[in-house]
C-alpha cells in the first residue's frame, strides 16, 4: 500500500491529510491533524503542538521512505557488451 502526505493552508490554520491506496485505482484520503499558526503573542500555547505534529510528520515521512527503499528491485544490468562506438565516415 501506498501512502502520501499533503497538506492545506487556510489562513492560521493548516490540515494535513494522508491518502493510502486501497485497492488498484482507488485512493482513501483521511484528515491526519490540524495544526495552527499563531497570530499573536497571545496564541503561542498552540505552538507546542504544532512542532510536535511536524515532528510526527517528518518521523511518519522517514519511514515511508525507508519502506520505499526496501520494496524496490535490484536493478539488473540488462546491457550487452557490444563492437564499441560507431565510426563516422565523413565523405566529402
Amino acid at each position: 500500500m501506498t501512502t502520501q502526505n499533503a497538506t492545506r493552508y487556510l489562513g492560521a490554520e493548516g490540515r494535513l491529510y494522508t491518502m493510502r491506496l486501497e485497492a488498484r485505482g482507488i485512493y482513501v484520503m483521511r484528515e491526519w491533524a490540524t495544526v495552527y499558526v499563531p497570530r499573536s503573542q497571545h496564541d503561542f500555547s498552540v505552538l507546542s503542538s504544532t512542532v510536535n505534529i511536524f515532528r510526527n510528520v517528518h518521523a511518519r515521512l522517514q519511514d515511508t521512505i525507508a519502506n520505499i527503499s526496501k520494496k524496490r528491485p535490484k536493478v539488473v544490468n540488462l546491457t550487452r557488451p557490444g563492437f564499441g562506438t560507431p565510426i563516422r565516415v565523413c565523405r566529402t
